[in-house]
C-alpha cells in the first residue's frame, strides 16, 4: 500500500473517531437543542456540589410515554437521572401534577419502577431518579429542593 492511500485512510479514520466522540447535542425535529439550557445548568449545579455527572443519552418521547417532551438522561455518580425540559414553568408544573404522590402512575399509565421512584421540578425541568442510594438522594435534594412525587 502507498504511503499517499496510507495516510489518506488515517486522515478519514481520525476524523470518523473525533466525529463520533463528539458532544454535539442533539435537534429535535423542531430546531431545539437538547439537552436544554435548563438542564445544562442543573448539571452543572450538581458538578459543583462534587457530582459526576455525565451525559449518556438523549431519549425518544416514546421511551417514556406518559410525558409529552424527550428526556436527557445522564449518569450522576454512576446512578441514572432523567431531565424533561418543557418550554415553560406551566408546562413543567402540569405535567409533574400528574404524578401520583407515591410516584406509581403518571396520568393513567401505570408504571412498575425497577426501584423506588422520586420526582423533582425545578423551573421548566421534571426530574427522575429510580433508586435508592441516599448519597444521590442527598445531591439531589440539595440541588433540586425536595422531592415532588414519590417513595
Amino acid at each position: 500500500m502507498s504511503k499517499l492511500v496510507f495516510r489518506a485512510m488515517f486522515v478519514l479514520l481520525i476524523g470518523v473517531l473525533v466525529q463520533s466522540c463528539g458532544s454535539t447535542p442533539t435537534a429535535t425535529p423542531k430546531g431545539t437543542e437538547l439537552p436544554g439550557p435548563e438542564t445544562r445548568a442543573l448539571a452543572t449545579a450538581l458538578e459543583r456540589e462534587g457530582a459526576s455527572v455525565a451525559l449518556a443519552e438523549i431519549m425518544a418521547s416514546a421511551s417514556h410515554p406518559y410525558f409529552s417532551t424527550p428526556a436527557a438522561r445522564y449518569v450522576v455518580n454512576g446512578e441514572s437521572l432523567y431531565f424533561f425540559e418543557y418550554p415553560s414553568e406551566g408546562n413543567a408544573e402540569a405535567e409533574a401534577g400528574r404524578v401520583a404522590p407515591d410516584g406509581s402512575s403518571v396520568a393513567t399509565t401505570q408504571v412498575s419502577w425497577v426501584s423506588d421512584p422520586h420526582f423533582y421540578r425545578s423551573g421548566p425541568v421534571v426530574a427522575l431518579y429510580v433508586g435508592k442510594q441516599t448519597s444521590t438522594l442527598s445531591l439531589l435534594q440539595s440541588v433540586l429542593g425536595r422531592q415532588i412525587a414519590g417513595k
